[in-house]
């Protein structure tokens, strides 16, 4: 009786062992254990298929020689963290198929006895590309929207422009040689139609402005937010501190309209919803890198609870932090209830 017993816990052992190694091996994700000497000491065969490899040709192969040449560092920078705090540690770099060609995974890494990791590993080459796509594309709109701008405003610069200057020359003829009969029935007439020129003309200089500031093509960013600066605290009355390195340089047309228009959406943001009446803009240049800073002194809220905020100024902070990460640059917001706001992009320069 005894006998069988054993027989039964063994036969369901074997069947739960047998149940592991299925689940183990046919996991829709990759798993490694890793010894302290960094050597795979364990794989599934979805591991295995990742890297284009039999799971006996993975096995005691250095991690490092799977890991994309340019992400070593990230990796033992990470798997020193996971040893050192005991803890979980999840991030995003490349390995490297057996061919050599890298692909994109995500590592979940858990530590485990005598310095050994397990990583749980996913491919995400996929969607790594479609992020890429995705960036390609917000880039190219981007490009067409302030080159429909450069257009618009050269047009109505050449066109509406020059028609106005020839209306407003006309009509100052037509009243200074006016007959002494018809002058007084007619100059009126003629002196708000002059009126109306001037209008529409301050108008469309405002507008061509808008949609391309030429300061900014001729003389550069800081040139350029000085001028919006003041032309925004004339509009809503709040006050505009520039600050600005000396000497600051010419960057990438891309870099500087990039910039430009997320200067133009923080004061925007500020006089919509800060409350502020001062704000005050800083573009700084160091030794390997442009900071661009917008900071109020509002009414401030909750960066990470969107209910604490109005969606039409979410909907700009996206537009914002998309811009700077199109130019390779890390937007950051810091606020905070009755403390304001800060609106910060730093660009790292290479070769300045």
């Amino acid at each position: 009786m005894q006998n069988e017993e054993l027989r039964h816990t063994q036969h369901e052992l074997d069947a739960s062992k047998a149940l592991y190694v299925d689940l183990y091996d046919l996991a829709p994700v990759g798993y490694l254990t890793v010894s302290e000497h960094g050597l795979i000491q364990k794989a599934n065969l979805s591991a295995a298929k990742m890297f284009n490899l039999e799971r006996k040709n993975l096995l005691q192969k250095s991690i490092s020689e799977c890991i994309f040449s340019e992400d070593q560092n990230i990796y033992y920078l990470r798997r020193k963290r996971v040893i050192n705090a005991n803890d979980i540690e999840s991030w995003d770099m490349r390995m490297t198929r057996s061919d050599g060609s890298p692909f994109w995974a995500h590592l979940l890494v858990t530590p485990a006895c005598n310095g050994e990791i397990w990583i749980n590993m996913t491919d995400i080459t996929t969607r790594k590309q479609s992020e890429e796509d995705l960036r390609s594309y917000a880039k190219r709109l981007i490009e067409m929207e302030e080159s429909l701008r450069k257009k618009l405003a050269t047009e109505l610069h050449d066109d509406i422009g020059r028609n106005l200057t020839a209306i407003g020359m006309n009509l100052a003829i037509i009243n200074s040689n006016a007959a002494v009969e018809t002058a007084a029935i007619i100059s009126a007439r003629i002196q708000d139609s002059e009126r109306l020129v001037k209008e529409i003309t301050s108008t469309a200089r405002e507008l061509m402005a808008s949609l391309r500031p030429p300061v900014l093509d001729d003389f550069g960013l800081p040139a350029a937010i000085r001028w919006h600066a003041d032309l925004f605290a004339k509009r809503t009355g709040i006050a505009v501190t520039v600050v600005t390195s000396e000497h600051f340089p010419r960057l990438e047309t891309e870099q500087e309209t990039a910039l430009f228009r997320i200067a133009q959406e923080a004061l925007m943001n500020a006089a919509k919803h800060a409350h502020s009446e001062r704000v005050t803009v800083e573009l700084q240049k160091g030794q390997s890198k442009i900071e661009l800073k917008v900071a109020d002194q509002g009414k401030g809220w909750i960066p990470s609870s969107p209910t604490q905020h109005r969606e039409s100024s979410g909907w700009g902070m996206k537009i914002m932090r998309e811009r700077a990460e199109l130019i390779g640059g890390q937007f950051q917001v810091e606020s905070a209830p009755h403390k304001g706001t800060l609106v910060s992009v730093v660009l790292p320069l290479e070769g300045m």
